[in-house]
């Protein structure tokens, strides 16, 4: 009978989750000078919030909302798988959660409210949100 592995740790997540926040800015810099339409490098919760906002109507505004809400998505399903291999839980949605683009727009809020958590790292201040937003009972 083999061991079971031990659970990925809050680290381990959080360095997959910064792999994947940091991935269009290095492909960015590894490749030939960006066009003007380039993915945008999300390092802080304000960068994040700033595509969250974007509306059909801004410049880019549709293809920045997309990419919100899939990091958002990709950040949650690490989350998620984590806490489904017996890892910590970070944060407990209701079952069934609302919508990714209400919670995200809640996101927007927050960080409107409290501008220091704008130059949090990105999954920090992701974290930090889906902790208050949907906090786990005891």
């Amino acid at each position: 009978m083999n061991p079971r592995p031990s659970p990925p740790s809050r680290p381990r997540f959080l360095a997959v989750a910064a792999a994947l926040a940091l991935l269009p800015g290095l492909v960015q810099a590894a490749g030939p000078a960006p066009a003007a339409d380039a993915p945008p490098v999300i390092l802080s919760a304000g960068d994040l919030a700033d595509l969250c906002a974007a509306t059909p109507n801004d410049a880019g505004g549709q293809p920045g909302r997309n990419i919100c809400l899939g990091f958002a998505l990709g950040v949650m399903a690490i989350a998620d798988r984590q806490q489904a291999a017996g890892g910590a839980r970070f944060f407990c949605p209701p079952n069934p959660p609302p919508p990714v683009g209400e919670t995200m727009d809640g996101f927007v809020q927050l960080t409107k409210a409290l501008p220091p958590m704008r130059s949090a790292p990105v999954i920090d201040g992701l974290l930090q949100f889906l902790q208050q937003r949907f906090p786990c009972k005891p």
